[in-house]
């Protein structure tokens, strides 16, 4: 995954990198979910809740995480 740089203070970022946290977190979820995820950051745990939510909306406001984002969702059709 790419690394764009430190969390910013300004946003409160806190980056999840534990897949045993996501794991825990998105164990939760079925496919008949729709999961709002307010500051996915990199995208870490919204790779985990595509994989089991029906639809991801995931809400970012730092256009720096961005690019890691795309790129852990990959071309999954879910996640908007």
């Amino acid at each position: 995954m790419s690394e764009q740089g430190p969390p910013k203070k300004r946003f409160g970022q806190h980056f999840l990198k534990d897949p045993n946290t996501a794991r825990i977190v998105a164990s939760g979820v079925t496919e008949d979910d729709v999961v709002l995820e307010i500051g996915p950051g990199r995208g870490f745990l919204t790779a985990f809740l595509a994989e089991r939510a029906g639809l991801v909306h995931a809400v970012e406001l730092d256009p720096d995480v961005l690019p890691g984002l795309r790129e852990a969702v990959g071309d999954r059709d879910n996640v908007h």
